[in-house]
């Protein structure tokens, strides 16, 4: 099982844009760069993951952005050897695509909301920086 959150962090330039999103999934302890001897598996995993798409525009403060991106997805092993620890094994990775409409509520201020084939659904709140 992964997650149904997590945290999405997204820029656009110009009519190009780019987001990257992670459920932040981890185990108890301190996490190792490698297994212990007594591994027991989670059943939770850990996802990153990369999109770029378009901004097309529809509407003056309405756009559409077709998105294709990259993902990784590890396995989270928790080992047990004088303290918890935790670690990731057997990295996957795979393909995202999907839609995002991204709406102004007012000059600075609007909502994105999209989705893919593999991050089903996301919503995020956009605040433009500058024009």
């Amino acid at each position: 099982m992964s997650s149904f959150m997590g945290l999405n962090a997204g820029a656009s330039l110009n009519n190009f844009y780019l987001d990257i999103s992670s459920n932040l999934k981890g185990g108890s302890g301190n996490r190792l760069s490698s297994g212990s001897n007594y591994p027991l598996d989670t059943k939770r995993d850990f996802i990153f993951l990369m999109n770029v798409g378009y901004n097309v525009q529809i509407k003056e403060k309405w756009f559409i952005a077709p998105i294709i991106g990259i993902g990784w997805t590890w396995d989270i092993y928790q080992g047990i050897s004088g303290y918890l620890k935790y670690y990731y094994r057997d990295p996957r990775s795979f393909f995202n695509i999907g839609l995002s409409t991204k709406f102004f509520l007012n000059d600075d201020v609007g909502i994105i909301v999209g989705g893919g084939l593999n991050e089903l659904f996301k919503a995020s709140i956009v605040y433009k920086l500058w024009d």
